[in-house]
């Protein structure tokens, strides 16, 4: 099945991502799909790639209705997961800093390990 996204909005009800802070889109995949059951995905917007400062999570809640996927999305998204996620992400910069200058440095490949399976938890 397809994940085309159709067309993608921002959607202002949406918390933040708890994960990254981005704001969240909201799109339309039944009518990418050709499909007649509604069915929308909200999703983080920040979909850079982690080198370039990415949500490591790309949180994604699929649903029927917008309202059923905005539902799950704030149920999920609290603030004590937003401080953690914008935490993961000033380690994660610091990471790279001292990467940049030593690039055999135990810590960021123990970091850079971190952050691979925080990119695989869906």
């Amino acid at each position: 099945m397809s994940t085309a996204l159709h067309p993608p909005q921002l959607c202002g009800d949406a918390k933040p991502c708890p994960f990254c802070g981005s704001p969240a889109l909201l799109a339309d995949i039944a009518s990418a799909e050709g499909g007649t059951t509604p069915r929308v995905i909200l999703y983080c917007s920040n979909e850079s790639t982690l080198e370039e400062g990415g949500c490591a999570a790309r949180p994604r809640v699929f649903a029927e209705t917008s309202v059923a996927a905005l539902e799950q999305w704030n149920r999920r998204a609290g603030p004590n997961k937003l401080i953690v996620a914008q935490a993961v992400n000033r380690l994660r910069q610091q990471a790279r800093e001292v990467a940049a200058k030593d690039p055999g440095n135990e810590m960021v490949r123990d970091l850079a390990t971190v952050f691979a399976y925080i990119a695989t938890r869906k």
